[in-house]
């Protein structure tokens, strides 16, 4: 097998990676059933 020119790495500038700002993480509010229950009938 030869080793043909496409075969190799191509030495290039790459951009270098870029991260996004963390996430926002709410804290979700914990309801209780029966007091939706009755609110709602």
């Amino acid at each position: 097998m030869v080793n043909s020119p496409s075969d190799n790495p191509v030495s290039e500038r790459y951009r270098k990676l870029k991260v996004d700002a963390m996430p926002i993480v709410e804290k979700r509010q914990l309801y209780d059933y029966r007091q939706l229950l009755n609110e709602y009938f």
